[in-house]
Parts: structure tokens; sequence; C-alpha cells
């Protein structure tokens, strides 16, 4: 009895184990497989939405070019620019607000009595596109985040100036 309980775990149990043993290794290898053609038909599709994205902004920015160039067709520049928000909000529906700067700092474009939008987008951004507001600027590389004012540091000797320093004490970038 005991020798055809040994034949029997030898001839079959044993084979059925390593069968079993194969099955469940190729079951993984074909999950891993699955999972491969899965994330390549993502990257896929995520590669052709940024595809279409990409085409729809440079459309916009087509849009946005022409808009300025009518604008500008017999309008003088500084006649345009101080109607550039109504103008650009009533002949592009995409526009909520349009602002104009002159490389001075003067910021001729949205009028603060114009409509609460344009009023609200002035008052929170005049002082930094007038370059009247220091800015700390992050750039994010490949390394990882870079703080530009600490470069800055680094490559200029130190300055008294307090109105380039941040409300921590660290120095700031000015951003024309």
């Amino acid at each position: 009895m005991r020798k055809v309980a040994l034949v029997f775990v030898l001839a079959v149990f044993v084979p059925s184990l390593v069968l079993a043993w194969l099955a469940v290794r190729s079951l993984r290898d074909q999950q891993f497989v699955l999972e491969r053609q899965q994330s390549l038909l993502y990257q896929g599709v995520a590669d052709a939405v940024a595809k279409d994205l990409v085409g729809y902004i440079t459309e916009r920015q087509r849009e946005f070019g022409s808009q300025v160039e009518a604008l500008l067709t017999g309008n003088k520049p500084l006649e345009a620019a101080n109607s550039f928000d109504e103008q650009l909000r009533k002949g592009w529906p995409l526009a909520e607000v349009g602002f104009t700067v002159s490389l001075d700092g003067q910021c001729y474009s949205p009028s603060l009595f114009g409509g609460a939008e344009a009023r609200k987008f002035r008052l929170d951004n005049e002082k930094f596109l007038c370059n009247r507001e220091s800015v700390e600027v992050y750039w994010d590389s490949p390394k990882g985040a870079i703080n530009l004012s600490q470069l800055d540091v680094k490559s200029s000797p130190p300055r008294s100036d307090e109105s380039t320093r941040a409300a921590t004490g660290g120095p700031m970038r000015t951003i024309p």
C-alpha cells in the first residue's frame, strides 16, 4: 500500500504541483504583459490628448494675435492700449480681461472704472504687472525645484536694500 501511495505521489501529485507552479508563473508573466500593454495604451491616449491640446492652444494664440492686429489697424497704439480690455472682450468671446502695460511700467488697460472683473484684475495684479512688487520665483527643473533668488545670492554681493527682502528675511528677485 505504501508503494502505491508513493507511486501515486511521484506520478500524479508532484507533476501536478510542478504544473500548478508553472501555471501561476505564466499567469504572473501574462499579467505583467497586460499591464505593460495597458500602460502603453494609456500613454498613447495621453499623448493624443496632449497633441490636441497643443493644437487647440496654438489656434487660440493665433486668434488672439489676429484680434490684437485687428485692434491695432486704423488705431494708434496708445489709443488701442487705452481701450484694449473693452475692445478685446467685445471681439473675442474667450477673453475675460485684456490688459496692456507699457515698457516703463504704466498700466493702460483695464480701466479701474470698467467692469467689476476688470477692476478686480487690475487691483490684484497692477503692482506685479507694473514692476512695483517683488515676487519670489521658483523654477522646476529635472533636478527638482530651484529657488532663483538663492542663486542670485550666490552670484551677487549682498545688498542692504530692504525692499528686495521677503517677509521671511530672504532675498527676492524682481520679474520685469
